[in-house]
């Protein structure tokens, strides 16, 4: 969801049918896992709603992976007075990513949303891990 996100998409749509053993348009609210889940992303996007329908920022961010062939697709954009940075990790294996502000803050902490942590700032970059299909957001100032 986050990875479609990033390149434009505009909003969610879940497929919950189930065709088999039996007929159900209802299949994934029905389950309880499943419809928590769809639950927490709806929340999760209507919070960040005020940001995500703001113009992106291009050509802001670099990456550089780990493995170098590893791909980690970025978009920034901002709103309310920070800058939020989403980052998509489309390996199945855990990569290392250093990712570089152009003409962003020197020096600093980047808050990573719902994690409950922060990361520093240094020379205008600063390093992340991401496991298998990770997805982390982050917020900050400049």
């Amino acid at each position: 969801m986050w990875l479609a996100l990033v390149h434009g998409a505009s909003g969610i749509q879940y497929f919950c049918h189930r065709t088999g053993p039996d007929v159900s348009e209802t299949a994934c609210i029905d389950d309880a896992a499943t419809g928590d889940a769809m639950r927490a992303v709806d929340a999760e996007v209507t919070q960040l709603a005020p940001v995500l329908n703001t113009p992106p920022l291009v050509s802001t961010v670099t990456t550089k992976t780990t493995p170098s062939a590893a791909v980690v697709d970025t978009m920034m954009k901002r709103s309310g007075g920070s800058t939020y940075l989403f980052a998509v990790s489309r390996e199945s294996a855990p990569v290392t990513v250093g990712i570089t502000f152009r003409d962003g803050p020197e020096s600093g902490t980047v808050d990573v949303l719902g994690e409950n942590r922060t990361l520093p700032i240094a020379g205008a970059a600063f390093s992340e891990d991401f496991p298998a299909y990770g997805v982390h957001l982050y917020r900050f100032s400049f």
